[in-house]
């Protein structure tokens, strides 16, 4: 039996200090104490508030979709800190979602600060409930009045205007003032070539190029250069915004002379009509954001040209257009070969498996009966009408429950797959291979023949840790191209597996 650890905290500060190390020590002392195997595999959602973010936990949802998809088993243990780690918008949201991983998913939930097993077994426990009812809306009350209080506070600082946080790097506080220092020279530059018409990205590159390092001292990009120019403090002014409880910003006032400007405010319009001009919708693909460079990492976007009086699409490694990357090749409409490539690529649409209802509704039951007895013992006969009725209704969801059982007895697990590109469009693919993939490398590597050839290695990363591999050789043209070379680590262990059948004293390690 395997137990898997969620970790959770809200703020950067946190992370500086020991509430990964608390928790994970936590979880290693439990495992021991109950002789259980600690998964090396863990679920972090880190510097993410249950409050602020609206609920949503990245890792949180990672975790209960491997539950789903089996790739963590049932009767495992989910390992947490608090049960407010799960969720802080109230006792009911939290309730609901403890009973989802217990009885739906079939896993005991464990609460390492109150060493608490929620299972099957107590699920329906009347004490249980109450003490994760009452720590729930705690959290989500306490939750709530530090988040009024911070929305207070920033109030205040908007309506006083106070010059308040971290400030652009082109700015120092030297004594309590604020000053230009001398990498307000950089924002000029990069001002004066976006208004020259440059983009972005060709004003990365020029920065780049002659050496010139980013704010963090590295090297720049698009979204650095965009940030800059948006920026109201470049003309002097303070711009306020409004954070709402999902992290929406929402500008509420700019004031102007401020703070020391670099640009006139006059240069700073100029620019922002240079970038709406610019601004283009970009078209979904099945790729979209899986598509990564193998040399840097980096995005590969799309560029587009005519051939032929047809529109053509080519990526190029975003890195390279700023200056980041040497790999500056373009490989023509890699989208259209890689689908052929993946056509047979499969995702699990659900997984029918029986899961019995007996005992989840005689645990309700029980709960009814030993109510019963404290409102008789209490002399609270009044509420017993509706305890009755619902007492009713359980005992023939009981008896539905045992007849589905036997019916579905010697059912086997059906996992129901379908091919993702059946799918009906490009954004559909798209949110699939998300789930499947984790990127998709693309990697030059040279020319074939003539220079209007070349070689491209593709590396496919699933998201099970299993990889395709194969090589594209494009020619003159578009839809000149061939693949070669293919790898697929699923189907070869898979072939293995079925050469050792049968094979005695061989243990296949996954």
């Amino acid at each position: 039996m395997k137990a898997y650890l969620y970790i959770r905290f809200s703020t950067k500060q946190q992370e500086q200090g020991d509430s990964v190390r608390r928790q994970e020590a936590a979880a290693k002392t439990w495992c021991k104490a109950h002789d259980v195997e600690l998964s090396d595999l863990t679920f972090e959602d880190l510097g993410v508030s249950a409050f602020k973010e609206g609920g949503k936990r990245p890792a949180l949802a990672d975790l209960i979709d491997a539950i789903e998809i089996g790739k963590i088993s049932r009767d495992s243990y989910i390992l947490v800190e608090n049960d407010d780690r799960l969720s802080r918008q109230g006792w009911y949201a939290t309730q609901q979602m403890i009973r989802h991983m217990v009885i739906d998913l079939g896993i005991k939930l464990v609460v390492l600060s109150s060493n608490t097993v929620y299972d099957n077994s107590n699920i329906e426990d009347i004490a249980n409930n109450i003490l994760l009812m009452f720590n729930a809306d705690r959290a989500y009350k306490e939750s709530l009045r530090k988040s009024e209080m911070i929305r207070a506070s920033r109030q205040k600082r908007r309506d006083d205007e106070k010059l308040t946080g971290k400030l652009p790097f082109w700015l120092d506080r030297v004594k309590g003032i604020i000053v230009l220092n001398d990498r307000a020279d950089i924002v000029r530059t990069i001002v004066d070539l976006k208004k020259s018409g440059k983009s972005n990205q060709a004003t990365a590159r020029f920065l780049n190029d002659n050496k010139i390092t980013s704010a963090t001292g590295g090297l720049w990009n698009a979204s650095a250069i965009r940030m800059v120019c948006s920026n109201h403090a470049i003309y002097g002014a303070k711009a306020y915004y409004i954070t709402d409880s999902k992290r929406k910003m929402t500008l509420d006032k700019v004031v102007e002379d401020k703070l020391p400007l670099v640009v006139s405010k006059a240069d700073f319009d100029a620019v922002q009509i240079s970038q709406k001009s610019r601004g283009r919708r970009s078209t979904s693909t099945p790729f979209s954001l899986l598509l990564k460079c193998g040399a840097c990492g980096g995005g590969m976007v799309q560029r587009t040209s005519m051939y032929k009086d047809k529109k053509m699409i080519y990526r190029r490694c975003i890195g390279s257009l700023e200056g980041r990357c040497n790999q500056n090749h373009l490989i023509r409409d890699p989208d259209s070969v890689i689908s052929h490539a993946l056509r047979d690529m499969k995702y699990i649409d659900s997984v029918q498996q029986h899961v019995s209802k007996v005992s989840e509704v005689q645990k309700q039951i029980n709960t009814i009966k030993e109510t019963e007895q404290l409102l008789l013992e209490s002399g609270n006969v009044s509420a017993l009408g509706n305890l009755y009725t619902r007492l009713s209704d359980l005992e023939s969801q009981l008896v539905q429950a045992r007849a589905t059982d036997e019916a579905n007895e010697q059912k086997p697990i059906d996992f129901d797959y379908k091919n993702v590109f059946d799918l009906h469009d490009a954004s559909a693919q798209n949110a699939m291979l998300k789930r499947v993939l984790e990127r998709i490398e693309i990697h030059y590597v040279g020319v074939i023949d003539k220079k209007t050839s070349s070689r491209w290695r593709v590396k496919v990363v699933q998201r099970n840790k299993h990889v395709q591999g194969f090589i594209i050789n494009q020619f003159h043209g578009f839809g000149n191209w061939n693949i070669t070379w293919k790898t697929d680590s699923e189907k070869l262990k898979n072939e293995i597996a079925g050469l050792l059948d049968g094979v005695e004293d061989y243990e296949f390690d996954d």
